[in-house]
């Protein structure tokens, strides 16, 4: 249990981090990281799912984990849609 709460720590803090690092450099770089947050997010849910199967968590707090992670990845990928628009002009 400890090893996998480390590691699900690591995803979710990542994530945001990523977002933090890539937000002063080039908007290709930017997009690049964007979509290392969304691998964090991804890795998560996998975290998630795994909790879930070893009775640590409950099929609901599943449901409603994987839930704001995948809203979370859809407004990644709208944001990452928005900067490719703009540097394509």
């Amino acid at each position: 249990m400890f090893g996998l709460t480390s590691q699900m720590r690591r995803a979710a803090v990542s994530a945001p981090s990523n977002i933090a690092e890539g937000y002063g450099k080039t908007s290709k770089q930017f997009v690049n990281h964007i979509q290392h947050s969304i691998g964090s997010l991804f890795e998560l849910r996998t975290q998630i799912e795994i909790a879930r199967r070893q009775d640590l968590i409950t099929v609901e707090m599943e449901g409603e984990l994987k839930r704001m992670a995948v809203q979370i990845c859809r407004k990644l990928e709208s944001l990452k849609r928005s900067i490719l628009a703009k540097s394509d002009s």
